[in-house]
């Protein structure tokens, strides 16, 4: 037995785990075990990779599948679903290609990425992961190795794009790479003081750039402003070239915070650093994996918020409710006066129709991580009501408390993914805590 945790520690749960080295290994599993949640690096913030009560087994990666097939001319390539991000950029980024979305941790797995239909601060202008992925090979409930595209089997393929591993173990990807224009990224950050100069300043300038990525102050308390800055970042050839990775050093913290109010220090001390950072007129210049990766310099930052861990909260909006939204949210931020430890914005462009549950789509994104302190979870419910009021939805991959009712008005198309996923998993073989509370299982 396993004690295994979700990234922002707020879940545990106690069970088998098995580390199937081939797919006919993982297939054997499915004979004797009745429900099973796959996992890959255990980074999803909420319940997603955390199993059912009950014995649900746990799968987690390939480790004898066939690594990596990589064609430098085309940039195309086949991928294990258990290679993590890092992996896969080492090799890729010396022949100048890179992955076309990129989440925000080096150890997220493809497959991984295939599930939450990831995307990452180049989604205005390239879109998240499905849109390049070529094809699938899934073990789906029946033990059978399927081969699915947008041509072979649309239904499963376009059901486990964003599907929260529910539809089957996605085994090998291929996708379609983005050239690598650069060996470094140069960001620009332009402060703002209101949500409406936020998306002034953003409508403004995304068009014209690689990457968006903007921060506000966490501490919300009545009568303070929703105030940050945005970073613009553009690749820049005439600094460095693309070429291999210059080595990625990090620090591992060696115990959980034991201290009462750990997350509120945790929060505290984070505010402070990116204050530092997001000021309006700075200029940094990083390099690929320290652009995009800054949150893995500290390895399992996640223990820093002690025993009760961290939630977090990512929704999007159209367009045309963005601004009212982020008014909304803030105003019950600072009126339950809500302590984040990192709120996140972007700005998304054209979302991925064809599959049902992916969670981008055009507008804008706010992320905001908290420390489990008080009333939160239960202060939460307040906050879906102005997502769902102004045409939102919420991340699943990064939610563990979201009520079944509300996710169905968020994801219109849930039913066409319910029944894809009872044409290929009648008996609900794949399931996580995160699918009996939506109620994706039965």
């Amino acid at each position: 037995m396993t004690r295994l945790y979700n990234w922002g520690r707020t879940l545990c749960a106690h069970g088998p785990v098995l580390r199937p080295a081939t797919p006919a290994e993982a297939a054997n599993a499915l004979q004797r075990h009745r429900h099973v949640t796959p996992r890959g690096a255990g980074r999803s913030f909420g319940d997603a990779a955390i199993p059912n009560r009950g014995g649900t087994m746990l799968t987690e990666r390939l480790t004898d599948a066939q690594p990596m097939e990589f064609d430098a001319s085309s940039g195309i390539l086949r991928a294990n679903a258990a290679l993590p991000q890092h992996a896969i950029l080492s090799n890729t980024c010396p022949e100048g290609w890179l992955l076309p979305a990129i989440p925000g941790s080096r150890y997220i797995t493809l497959g991984g990425m295939i599930a939450a239909d990831a995307h990452g601060k180049n989604h205005s202008q390239t879109g998240s992961i499905g849109k390049y992925t070529r094809s699938l090979r899934v073990l789906v409930a029946d033990g059978d190795l399927v081969d699915c595209s947008p041509e072979q089997h649309p239904d499963l393929f376009w059901a486990t794009i964003g599907g929260l591993g529910l539809t089957g173990l996605v085994v090998d990807v291929e996708l379609q790479l983005e050239p690598l224009p650069a060996g470094r990224v140069v960001s620009e950050l332009v402060g703002f003081g209101s949500t409406d100069e936020l998306i002034e300043v953003v409508e403004a300038r995304h068009r014209a750039t690689d990457f968006v990525l903007g921060w506000a102050d966490g501490r919300f308390s009545p009568g303070r402003p929703f105030a940050g800055a945005v970073a613009f970042g553009h690749w820049r050839p005439d600094l460095a070239p693309p070429g291999p990775l210059p080595p990625f050093r990090s620090l591992r913290l060696p115990f959980s915070n034991p201290l009462p109010g750990a997350g509120w220090m945790a929060a505290t001390l984070l505010n402070a650093v990116l204050r530092r950072k997001f000021r309006d007129g700075r200029h940094e210049t990083a390099d690929v994996e320290s652009f995009f990766f800054p949150q893995d310099r500290i390895r399992n930052w996640n223990i820093a918020f002690g025993r009760r861990g961290f939630l977090e909260v990512q929704c999007c909006f159209p367009l045309e409710h963005a601004a009212a939204a982020l008014r909304d949210i803030h105003g019950f931020l600072c009126e339950t006066r809500t302590l984040c430890s990192l709120v996140a914005l972007k700005r998304f462009g054209p979302g991925l129709p064809d599959a049902p549950l992916s969670f981008p789509f055009e507008g804008y994104s706010i992320a905001l991580d908290m420390p489990v302190r008080g009333r939160i979870p239960e202060a939460l419910n307040e906050l879906d009501e102005i997502i769902v009021q102004h045409g939102g939805r919420v991340n699943p991959v990064k939610d563990s408390r979201l009520p079944a009712e509300r996710f169905e008005q968020m994801y219109p198309d849930l039913e066409r993914w319910r029944e894809v996923k009872r044409g290929w998993d009648p008996n609900n073989v794949w399931q996580s805590a995160l699918s009996r509370r939506l109620h994706l299982t039965e």
